[in-house]
């Protein structure tokens, strides 16, 4: 983990001057963190009237990075007209973790929250193209894709 310290004063005014990476603005921050990871930034705010000085510690996570595209595991790619089907999704995000839901679609369809499983059948013969997207929880997201042709 990081730590940024910075020193500045209630009225909003630096006391000493800022990190690289680190802006004061009309009372607003901004922080150009180096990569992606969990940041701590310490700041100690000294009054000007002699009242002791006031810290606190605020924790940022920096995810820009996608979760692991996600993998599919079907029970039957080549089904039957009107068969059930079974579909388990699988991704992984090693900084904020993944979302318990993931999203499908069928032939480029509305994307539709799902757990990690679904069942689904198709009514009809035909080439259909099963997209699935994972989100980590800094919403980052990746897509995958499957083709099941079913049969009569």
């Amino acid at each position: 983990d990081n730590f940024i310290n910075y020193r500045g004063s209630f009225s909003g005014q630096m006391v000493k001057q800022a990190p690289t990476g680190v802006s004061l603005e009309n009372n607003q921050w901004q922080f150009d963190f180096p990569a992606d990871g969990v940041y701590y930034i310490q700041v100690l705010a000294e009054p000007t009237d002699g009242q002791p000085a006031k810290k606190g510690i605020f924790k940022a996570m920096i995810d820009s990075e996608p979760p692991s595209v996600p993998r599919i595991k079907i029970s039957n790619q080549k089904p039957k007209k009107g068969e059930i089907v079974r579909i388990k999704a699988f991704s992984s995000d090693s900084l904020s973790g993944t979302q318990k839901s993931f999203y499908y679609s069928v032939n480029g369809g509305v994307l539709l929250p799902f757990g990690e499983e679904l069942a689904i059948s198709f009514p009809a013969t035909g080439v259909y193209k099963l997209s699935v997207r994972a989100f980590d929880n800094a919403d980052n997201y990746s897509d995958s894709d499957l083709i099941i042709e079913v049969t009569d």
